[in-house]
This record gives C-alpha cells, sequence and structure tokens, in this order.
C-alpha cells in the first residue's frame, strides 16, 4: 500500500504521516509560506483555487437565470460602481446591525447589491431593515433576500468591491474575479485571512478598526457603526474616480485575477502541481486499478485510489459528482 493523499489544510502538511497533500492553495498567492513548507515537504501539491477546476461559475449563471436576475439588475450599472455586500450562508447579524449596515450602504451615495440573510426570531416582528430604505435607494441599491449567484456577481464587470468576512470559499472568488475586497471577519481563521488579503496581497480595505474577536458569541455584541461603514463604502467610486489608495487595491486586484486563472492553464503552477500528483499515482502501480489511498485525516476515511480514484476524488470535492 502506497502512502495516503491527504486533501486539506495546509497545516496537515507538516505532520510527518501524511507524505502527500492537495490543499487548497494558490502558490503563487502564498509563495512565501509554501515555499517554506516545500522544503522540508517537497511531495507537497497544491492545486488551489478549485472553483477553476469546475464549472461553477457557468452553473451560477444557468441558476441565476430562474432565481433573482441579479445580472440583469447589474448590467444598468455603470462599470466597477457597484458594492457587493455578502456574508455567505452560516452569518446572522442582529437586526441592530442589520439597520447601520442600511443607514451606511445610503449615506455612502455609492450603488450596492446587498445579499440580506434574515433569521426568524418567535415572537419578534420588527422589521429588519429601516423603514422607507428599499424605497429611498430604490435604482442605485438593490436588496436580494436569500440565495445569490456570488460567483456571477463578482465576476460581473459592474461589481467593484466585495464587503466580505473572508470565508476562504469567498476570498478565493473574490481574488479569482479580481475585486478588491472590504474585510469584516468576523470569528475563527477569518482574521488570519484578513492578513493575506490586507498586509500580503493588499488587495483590499478593513472595514473598521474597532472591537475585534475571533469568537462569534463575542463578535456578535460588537456593532459596526453606519457611520463607519459609510466611510469606507464611499472610497470605492468608480475607476478612475476613486482616491489613491483605493486605485492601487484595484491593480493589485487586477493583478490577483491574472495570476490565479494563470495558475490553472498549461504550464502553470496548478496545472504543473496537478500533472505531478498524477504522474505519482501512475508510477505507484501503473498496471492495477488501483495503487493508493484517498481520504482526509481528520475523519480518518481511506479509500483505495491510483490515478482513477484520485480523479474522483478531486472532482468529488470540486462538483459533487464522481465520475
Amino acid at each position: 500500500m502506497t502512502s495516503p493523499i491527504v486533501v486539506g489544510r495546509t497545516a496537515l502538511l507538516y505532520r510527518r504521516q501524511y507524505p502527500g497533500a492537495v490543499p487548497g492553495r494558490i502558490r503563487d498567492h502564498h509563495a512565501n509560506t509554501l515555499d517554506l513548507i516545500t522544503k522540508s515537504r517537497p511531495d507537497g501539491v497544491f492545486v488551489g483555487p478549485y472553483s477553476l477546476w469546475s464549472k461553477k461559475e457557468d452553473a451560477e449563471k444557468v441558476r441565476m437565470e430562474d432565481d433573482e436576475k441579479c445580472v440583469v439588475w447589474l448590467d444598468t450599472q455603470e462599470v466597477g460602481s457597484v458594492v457587493f455586500v455578502g456574508f455567505g450562508s452560516f452569518c446572522c447579524f442582529s437586526k441592530e446591525q442589520h439597520w447601520e449596515m442600511a443607514w451606511g450602504l445610503e449615506a455612502s451615495g455609492r450603488p450596492f447589491l446587498w445579499a440580506l440573510k434574515e433569521k426568524k426570531l418567535a415572537g419578534d416582528s420588527a422589521p429588519w431593515l429601516p423603514e422607507g430604505f428599499e424605497e429611498r435607494v430604490r435604482g442605485r441599491g438593490r436588496v436580494v433576500r436569500g440565495w445569490v449567484p456570488q460567483v456571477a456577481i463578482l465576476n460581473h464587470p459592474a461589481t467593484g468591491a466585495f464587503v466580505t468576512y473572508l470565508g476562504w470559499s469567498s476570498l478565493t472568488e473574490g481574488l479569482i474575479a479580481g475585486v478588491p475586497m472590504i474585510s469584516w471577519p468576523l470569528a475563527y481563521d477569518e482574521f488570519i485571512n484578513e492578513r493575506l488579503v490586507l498586509n500580503i496581497l493588499r488587495v483590499g480595505l478593513r472595514m473598521w478598526d474597532g472591537y475585534r474577536s475571533s469568537l462569534p458569541e463575542e463578535a456578535a455584541e460588537a456593532v459596526v457603526k453606519a457611520e463607519a461603514i459609510s466611510r469606507v463604502v464611499s472610497r470605492f467610486a468608480p475607476p478612475g474616480f476613486a482616491d489613491q489608495e483605493v486605485e492601487a487595491v484595484r491593480k493589485r486586484a487586477a493583478a490577483c485575477r491574472a495570476t490565479t486563472r494563470a495558475a490553472v492553464k498549461e504550464g502553470g503552477t496548478a496545472y504543473n502541481d496537478l500533472t505531478r500528483l498524477i504522474d505519482g499515482q501512475k508510477a505507484f502501480s501503473p498496471e492495477a486499478e488501483w495503487g493508493g489511498v484517498c481520504g482526509h485525516p481528520q475523519t480518518q476515511e481511506w479509500y483505495p485510489c491510483n490515478l482513477k480514484g484520485t480523479l474522483c476524488f478531486l472532482f468529488s470535492l470540486l462538483s459533487g459528482w464522481c465520475p
């Protein structure tokens, strides 16, 4: 039996019992860190970003046509002018924070698309938005309740900034789209992800410098006021009209988009790593139907794989479907 192929977090590479790994990281965006890791673990394989190996963007566009039609509204907006506000499926702000967000977006004067998640509470009939808010911003702002085609929105030419909690998937989708990010981390590793965005890649700005906690229950107690939201969002004027710092952030974000997409093309870093992974699996047992094991060390669920098994595992990770 050959050594396991680990698909998971970069930190797992430090564990000697797992000689191979396929974390969703991009070599070009984590050059110093991954170079340090591969000095001691040369068998590490980095095939990120996962979403560029799949048809996620196309699938979301199809779904969008039958759903919220957000792109139809974006088509009416100026290039690079819209601020997209999205906090994923699991984040739930308080009503107080929703009101402050609404006032801040209204005061900013910028076009915006807000994916609003309302949490239904028993016996609570208070509105989630200030009275008359949607009427006052009609045409300039759009509020969508529920699911939105995030990848399609981020890749639309009208989208000029992304207010995000910096979950890894959202962060990666922002880099792929080349959209500057306004960071609003809420818990756990999102604060570490913020360092990547603000200090290393320098493709975003922080929403505020107030109270910060990596614990969700403590983070929920902090309310970002409308003035802070308006101050940052208003800086993201359309390209050519923003301040010098924002224009520099935009240029770096565009460069990240180019680097990310180049990684999965023939000769790119992710392409070469995936090729090396496939060639390595062929070498394990070229004549056998199965020649190794794949799995995830946290669940300790391993199953046999050679080339076929490796590709099956990767494609199931990308699309949920295994040929």
